[in-house]
């Protein structure tokens, strides 16, 4: 009886045994060679390399466009994390020690606004449910940036998105209350907030700002208490750069409010931002044992030197 020939399937890699066909794949991924050639190989390795490919996504403002145009269909339920870096205005010295002009803070409102709201408005669009929890990360930057060495930078957003969605959402910084109003609206789902400002040079009237700032987001984040779960605030400064003023922080009138906003959370985390001693007063004369959050971090100003 004359031998049976094999089909192509038999032969091919898909007739390797499943943890051979995993090693391959992860020798791939060890070479740190892009997954996008590897894609077209055949539909099952389309399949496993762009699960890889679009579970991770950095945009650009001008990226949006393709990004609607790629990622759609079956693609939008490998997305975990997206991270929209907006390219603001560029400026030269000795402009840099300025604040910004009026027109160069119209420009950079609306480049951030109507990056932000283009993207919420394509995620909004998804089915509902199909990636899983999706993590936004938001940042704001200039090329300038890196022509200085400071981070004395704070750029701030007027406008944000209106159409819901579930997830999760950083800052990486300020932002205006209408900002913080309209994205944190836009998320009515929101289960992890975290928010990491600068600090920067800040003078009295500056400082009152944060304060109203970070008073007016614990406003808003609790009007998100059903589904939030996580809160993390942190408020990164320079003490050479910063000199008195690193002293200001943390502020610690913001202890009841955060305090407040703990209640029914899982963790809360406020380092730099809330003083520990002030968050603990408040709750332990305010809320009871059953609503307090189950796991906290702070920085309490009593334990740490003047010279620290």
């Amino acid at each position: 009886m004359p031998p049976r020939l094999r089909s192509y399937r038999e032969t091919s890699f898909w007739a390797l045994p499943q943890e051979l066909r995993l090693q391959v794949w992860e020798f791939i991924m060890e070479t740190g060679a892009p997954y996008s050639g590897y894609a077209s190989v055949s539909r099952g390795w389309q399949s496993f390399f762009e699960r890889l490919t679009f579970k991770t996504l950095r945009l650009h403002q001008d990226d949006i466009p393709n990004f609607t145009k790629i990622v759609k269909g079956h693609r939008t339920s490998f997305v975990r994390h997206i991270w929209l870096r907006l390219e603001l205005l560029g400026y030269d010295c000795p402009n840099c020690e300025e604040p910004e002009s009026e027109a160069e803070r119209k420009s950079n409102n609306q480049i951030f606004s109507v990056a932000v709201y283009r993207l919420f408005s394509i995620l909004g669009e998804w089915e509902k449910g199909v990636t899983g929890g999706l993590e936004i990360e938001l940042s704001a930057h200039s090329r300038s940036d890196w022509e200085h060495h400071f981070k004395e930078l704070a750029y701030r957003s007027t406008e944000g998105a209106t159409r819901p969605l579930p997830g999760s959402v950083r800052y990486h910084d300020p932002a205006h209350d209408g900002g913080i109003k309209r994205i944190i609206e836009a998320l009515p789902n929101l289960e992890h907030f975290s928010y990491e400002p600068w600090a920067g040079g800040m003078f009295d009237r500056e400082i009152k700002r944060w304060e109203y700032d970070h008073t007016y987001l614990a406003s808003k984040l609790l009007q998100r208490k059903r589904s939030l779960k996580t809160v993390s605030i942190f408020q990164d400064f320079n003490r050479p750069l910063n000199g008195q003023c690193a002293a200001r922080f943390p502020v610690g009138k913001w202890g009841p409010e955060f305090a407040e906003l703990s209640v029914s959370l899982e963790r809360m985390y406020g380092s730099f931002a809330v003083d520990a001693m002030d968050f603990f007063a408040y709750v332990d004369e305010h809320v009871s044992e059953e609503e307090k959050v189950r796991q906290t971090a702070f920085v309490c100003r009593s334990s740490r030197s003047e010279h620290a």
